[in-house]
């Protein structure tokens, strides 16, 4: 496994200077293939400054017919499993339904964490509110828009979880996640709900907004389970098309969290990022981040 791993990793690096070698070079046996990889230099106010290759992702779609894709995420570095998804998705079933999606994915609790895809967050790392809850796993997904200001999804997943906050003794265990979302502001306001019910319970709250009159666009969560609410308020200010402003402030069981940074965009769709992270003790660390995609 270990070579296996290596030698993914040498192609995913090398794979970009084929990849936008030709317009057609992408597509191998039916499967339409992209990536990304990042480094991240931590400088921890205690302790030695650390380097390294923190993700790299092949993300590799095949539509099967009109309707049925299939989708695998090989994950050599960064997720504890080689293989990080895999999962059939089928639009329009039937009618009132927009998707069916089964296999092994994120269920969809909350906005962040099931959202963005980790190279796509704002700041360096997800807010630690979910990415500490949800569990990656097996399972089934329904969703719909019945009316264009209102979206619902629910999930069934079961089995080996990667990740999350349940007990290893508990994967057989079924965990259900309904989610419900309302634009009633086209395009500038969306409020969500989710739960998880199962071995352990959680709620959560979540909002997104863009300001009519300012390039700013807010995102606020809330996250409940085992006896403690915590929040997570994230913004990013596009100062120009190519340089963004972002700060994420945490109110969290272990204490309060304010994450200043900078985003800047590269050509080709890479990407700098820079944060701090500051407790109520003061600076922790500081993080730099080069994200690669292709």
């Amino acid at each position: 496994m270990g070579r296996i791993r290596i030698s993914l990793v040498v192609l995913f690096l090398v794979s970009p200077l084929f990849l936008r070698a030709g317009e057609n070079d992408s597509t191998v046996t039916g499967f339409t293939i992209h990536g990304f990889g990042f480094f991240t230099q931590s400088l921890p106010k205690e302790g030695d400054p650390q380097f390294g290759l923190v993700h790299l992702w092949l993300i590799a779609t095949n539509p099967l017919n009109d309707n049925i894709d299939l989708t695998i995420i090989l994950a050599p570095e960064g997720p504890p499993r080689l293989v990080h998804n895999l999962q059939l998705t089928w639009r329009k079933p039937i009618k009132g339904i927009d998707y069916l999606t089964v296999g092994k994915f994120i269920p969809a609790f909350g906005w962040e964490f099931s959202h963005y895809r980790i190279d796509l967050v704002p700041t360096v790392q997800y807010t630690v509110l979910v990415n500490s809850l949800v569990a990656r796993s097996n399972g089934a997904e329904i969703g719909g828009t019945p009316l264009g200001w209102f979206e619902w999804k629910l999930g069934a997943f079961s089995g080996e979880r990667v990740g999350g906050n349940i007990n290893k003794a508990d994967d057989g265990k079924w965990n259900i996640y309904p989610r419900l979302r309302l634009n009633p502001l086209r395009d500038r306001l969306w409020m969500g709900s989710t739960l998880r019910l199962g071995p352990v319970d959680a709620w959560g709250l979540d909002l997104q907004a863009e300001l009519p009159l300012l390039p700013l666009r807010i995102e606020a969560e809330t996250i409940a389970t085992n006896g403690s609410i915590q929040h997570s308020i994230l913004g990013v200010y596009r100062v120009l098309p190519w340089l963004h402003g972002v700060f994420r402030y945490e109110d969290l069981k272990e204490g309060k969290r304010f994450i200043p940074g900078l985003a800047i965009k590269l050509p080709y769709n890479n990407e700098i990022k820079l944060n701090a992270v500051i407790s109520d003790e003061g600076f922790e660390v500081a993080l730099l981040q080069g994200v690669l995609r292709w």
